[in-house]
């Protein structure tokens, strides 16, 4: 008898006990997403602008050579040379200018002087580099050049970036000097004080030089 009354306890326990339901999770939000197009910041486009500005002043003023002599040998910059202590010292005000034309000169007319073919006009064997005086190449280093050039007969055209505002007097004589003593030229040095009266006649200019313009002055 013990033993019925604890079936029908056990019974109806489990008949007066509710089942438990798992809860079911909500959502929120069921909207599907929808892809929106807002406006690119103005200032993010300020940003990107001022950051690829930076870049080309600092490529310009170091031609690629991070780090100068202290940091990784620029060698497409030096080609053929391997490291600093391969490339030849020439004399005089020359000697500072290999320097500074590798960093700013060698990427187009390269460091043997032959430029590049159809973009670039040699120097080595220059027309324009072997005359007698440094006035076209002064001016043309100070403000750049564009368009049409014949250079040893060859056309080129093309554009040259100014480096008034890059280079001061004695970097620009070094530069002229190294470049009219180099590869087989032997033309007169220029000196700082040539580059600073011409600097000083040509102030206002500010748009880069044409060939023909530059023809029409005489050279010394």
């Amino acid at each position: 008898m013990s033993r019925k009354k604890d079936k029908h306890k056990l019974r109806d326990a489990s008949a007066g006990t509710s089942t438990i339901q798992p809860s079911r999770p909500t959502s929120g939000d069921d909207r599907e997403p929808v892809a929106e197009r807002r406006p690119v910041p103005v200032l993010l486009i300020a940003l990107l602008v001022a950051l690829v500005f930076w870049g080309e002043l600092y490529v310009m003023r170091h031609g690629g050579d991070i780090g100068g002599e202290k940091g990784a040998f620029p060698a497409m910059v030096y080609f053929p040379f391997k490291s600093y202590a391969e490339i030849p010292k020439p004399p005089g005000g020359a000697a500072e200018g290999v320097k500074f034309y590798g960093q700013y000169c060698a990427i187009c007319h390269q460091a043997n002087g032959m430029g590049i073919p159809g973009q670039f006009p040699p120097l080595a064997g220059s027309d324009w580099v072997l005359e007698e005086g440094p006035n076209r190449v002064i001016r043309l280093m100070l403000n750049g050049i564009q368009g049409p050039i014949t250079v040893n007969g060859q056309p080129f055209n093309n554009a040259m970036p100014p480096w008034r505002d890059i280079m001061d007097d004695a970097k620009v004589a070094a530069v002229a000097t190294y470049i009219r003593s180099t590869w087989g030229n032997k033309v007169p040095p220029v000196k700082p004080e040539e580059v600073k009266a011409i600097r000083d006649a040509t102030a206002d200019r500010t748009s880069a030089w044409s060939a023909q313009e530059l023809l029409a002055l005489p050279t010394k």
